[in-house]
């Protein structure tokens, strides 16, 4: 029989695990969101009726962006854009506050080991996506079987929407339609582990995806890691020789696949892809649709009034201002610009902008003295989130997580099964807690 703690614990793991796995949904919506909800009903109830006697604890700069988001859905309603926009902005500020509930009921819960919970989960979220990324690029070379599709589509009807191609070919995007989820998964588990193995079949991922974000996230996860590698100087090579003997037959083994599939020829076409945009000289039409969203900026705000330029559009409005200038998805009743820096700062305004990504560098800037990686895996996301739209839920309460395990001195990075409570510096966690 599940004590109230285990039970409370468990419900983290799923939610851990399927915060990735966006294809396992109930009418749509990832399952993730449904364990997200019961997650905050029963953390609530533990608080309400189990410990009575508590002290708030919140920090502020998460809630300062909160209220950001409250107030620009406020200027949304009280605008003149349709009503499908201020209908998308009060559904975004939903979820926005299932989150912040969310953050309250973790930061307030009585064990805070239970972070490490979700930790693991996501790391083995992390293996299955892997493995099914290269099942998925597998059937399609061999079969033309497009599994997302035949399963969570087709058998499952989890999902309506179908996998992304580009130049008729497959891109691998794990269990999500869209590349932009595998672009986060590929720089979180590069940074949550230090196998070399895991780390080439990463690259391997980013290239099949055939998306220019996981391409320029895993080149910048690979030079940061090698840069900081040097400094520590901890290249070292020490194996036994079963683990050579291993581990050269799985190195021979990924070399054949990534020949017999053509990989390199893939690579070596979204490498030039890559140059191409960065070089702002492409005739890729998304290229030059994500620059326009930059270019269109100062024409944006001189045709804005102060309170949008302000406080934004509204919460998830940051594609109306392009339906207005551009015609830009007119036939849809409202959508997202696909850069987080645009998106930010057209959605929840200047201050909004400041708010959010003034958070997001005190992490990188706190982590760093727990481990250099809360500051290289929050520092990649965000250049990530130049080229494209990264800030998913999932995401932002990851980013959660990490400000929480620096608050309470947990290092999420080091955590594994065998030293569940030993990577956690119990003293630390009660000096906070007296300070509080």
């Amino acid at each position: 029989m599940f004590s109230v703690n285990t039970l409370q614990r468990q419900i983290l793991s799923l939610l851990g695990f399927f915060s990735s796995i966006m294809l396992v949904a109930i009418s749509e919506r990832p399952i993730y969101y449904y364990f997200l909800l019961i997650y905050i009903m029963y953390s609530c109830w533990l608080i309400v009726f189990k410990f009575r006697k508590m002290s708030l604890k919140y920090d502020k700069d998460f809630i300062l962006v909160y209220c950001s988001i409250v107030f620009s859905v406020i200027s949304c309603e009280f605008s003149k854009i349709p009503n499908t926009w201020k209908s998308a902005a009060t559904q975004g500020l939903v979820w926005a506050t299932i989150i912040l509930l969310f953050y309250m009921s973790l930061i307030n819960s009585k064990r805070l080991f239970n972070i490490s919970k979700y930790i693991l989960a996501m790391r083995y979220a992390f293996i299955l996506q892997i493995i099914w990324c290269y099942l998925q690029y597998t059937c399609y070379k061999c079969y033309s079987l497009d599994i997302n599709e035949l399963i969570f589509k087709d058998m499952l009807h989890m999902q309506t929407m179908s996998n992304s191609f580009r130049d008729g070919e497959l891109m691998v995007t794990g269990f999500w339609t869209h590349t932009q989820n595998i672009a986060v998964v590929i720089v979180i588990a590069y940074f949550m582990f230090d196998n070399r193995i895991i780390h080439l079949l990463l690259v391997g991922i980013a290239v099949m995806s055939k998306g220019t974000t996981a391409v320029l996230g895993i080149i910048i996860c690979v030079l940061i890691d090698l840069i900081m590698k040097k400094n520590q100087k901890v290249i070292k090579f020490r194996a036994t020789p079963k683990q050579l003997i291993v581990g050269s037959i799985v190195i021979i083994a990924i070399v054949i696949v990534i020949i017999q599939n053509g990989i390199l020829s893939v690579a070596k076409v979204e490498i030039d892809r890559l140059i191409e945009k960065l070089s702002f000289d492409s005739s890729d039409n998304s290229a030059n649709m994500h620059l326009r969203y930059y270019t269109s900026i100062p024409i944006i705000y001189h045709d804005s009034n102060l309170l949008q330029i302000i406080l934004g559009y509204g919460y998830r409005c940051s594609g109306y201002p392009f339906v207005k200038l551009l015609n830009q998805y007119s036939n849809l009743s409202s959508f997202v610009v696909e850069s987080d820096i645009i998106n930010t700062l057209l959605s929840t305004g200047i201050i909004g902008f400041i708010l959010f990504y003034g958070w997001l560098i005190a992490i990188m800037l706190k982590g760093k003295r727990i481990n250099w990686k809360y500051t290289a895996c929050i520092g990649v996301i965000l250049i990530e989130g130049i080229a494209y739209e990264v800030q998913m839920d999932w995401v932002i309460v990851f980013e959660i997580i990490m400000m929480i395990s620096i608050r309470y001195n947990i290092d999420i990075f080091d955590i594994s099964e065998n030293s569940y409570y030993q990577k956690i510096n119990i003293n630390k966690i009660k000096q906070v807690i007296e300070c509080i």
